[in-house]
């Protein structure tokens, strides 16, 4: 690749949309701009755009608000619009696997081949002698991926990749961490609705799962035991977030609500070490903006036994100090890791 060019990263959550425009230039990459936008409730439920019209317009309304001039989107797919599996396979050439690969997903995938998109990575294999192949195999379902597309060109932008969320979060990983040959890394990021949970093994993705639970768990749960309305139920997070002073319920909520969240990753670990097969996981780097929930990273350390810490998606980014200074990219890094692994895809030189 030639010159820099610059990308725009656009992670389409359940309560907000983060876009930021990274500066890539060989393996330099430069946080040049970041945004956010609140969502109407309802507009983007579990993975799926319910209405691309009103979405495009939030879009537009950003886009135009952050000053950017490109128009090149990586955007990025969760929850019910995505199905990640990886699957074995007898060894043929890979050059063949294209043609066999709908025979395999019949097997895993709960839909009509006809209705879904298939694609499909062939994951490096240490035992090279091995009669079989490992193949993480991605679905998704046509109608899904019409209304990202529509709800990005809508806006009058360039959509140019449609990625999975978790995919990105392991693309952050490695670009500021590297490829950690010999480690078993869990990657979590804790959104509004979605959970998105990734193990990384020897530098591969092999699992990857997205848990329909998150931040809005705690609003719920505050709502209902303190009988709050759901936007008092938010600020009664966020003020017991900074310390400020809270009813002393809040507190017994927070923590059983937090019991909650580890208990469902606690069961995805699980369910990762039943179905893979694959290597003890040794480290787990957190990220999403419920991270910020006193005693949740050291509640999901208790719970399943695995080192946490928080992701740092700037290790190894540098900033546009004049767009964003130093407090700002201290405030924005739990929200950064998806949309600058988006950001960060090659969608073609500029």
């Amino acid at each position: 690749m030639f010159g820099n060019r610059k990308v725009i990263g656009l992670d389409l959550g359940t309560s907000s949309i983060k876009m930021v425009e990274v500066k890539v230039s060989g393996r330099a990459y430069q946080l040049n701009n970041f945004g956010m936008s609140a969502l109407p409730e309802g507009l983007i439920d579990g993975g799926e755009i319910m209405d691309p019209a009103a979405l495009s317009n939030i879009i537009l309304a950003l886009y135009k608000e952050l000053g950017i001039k490109d128009k090149k989107v990586c955007t990025g797919m969760f929850g019910g619009a995505v199905i990640v599996k990886k699957i074995s396979m007898p060894r043929i050439d890979p050059k063949l696997i294209s043609e066999q690969i709908q025979w395999e997903a019949e097997q895993y995938i709960p839909f009509d081949l006809n209705e879904v998109n298939l694609d499909y990575h062939l994951l490096q294999s240490q035992h090279k002698n091995s009669e079989t192949m490992d193949i993480l195999l991605v679905a998704a379902k046509h109608d899904y991926i019409i209304r990202y597309f529509e709800a990005v060109e809508s806006s009058g932008l360039s959509c140019s990749i449609i990625d999975v969320n978790g995919f990105a979060l392991a693309n952050c990983f490695e670009i500021n961490y590297g490829v950690r040959s010999g480690e078993t890394i869990g990657l979590i990021n804790i959104g509004a609705g979605i959970t998105n949970l990734v193990v990384i093994e020897d530098g591969n993705v092999v699992f990857c799962r997205d848990i329909p639970i998150g931040g809005s768990l705690y609003n719920m749960e505050i709502s209902r035991e303190l009988g709050v309305s759901s936007t008092e139920a938010e600020e009664l997070k966020i003020g017991f977030s900074h310390t400020r002073e809270s009813p002393k319920e809040l507190s017994q909520v927070i923590a059983s609500t937090n019991d909650m969240i580890c208990e469902e990753i606690k069961d995805s670990f699980k369910f990762y070490d039943q179905s893979q097969s694959g290597k003890e996981i040794t480290s787990v780097f957190l990220s999403g903006g419920s991270i910020k929930i006193p005693n949740l990273m050291e509640a999901i350390a208790n719970s399943t036994g695995l080192s946490c810490q928080v992701l740092n998606p700037l290790q190894n980014i540098s900033i546009n100090s004049r767009k964003i200074n130093s407090q700002m990219a201290s405030e924005i890094v739990p929200f950064l890791p998806c949309v600058l692994g988006l950001a960060a895809r090659k969608v073609g030189d500029s």
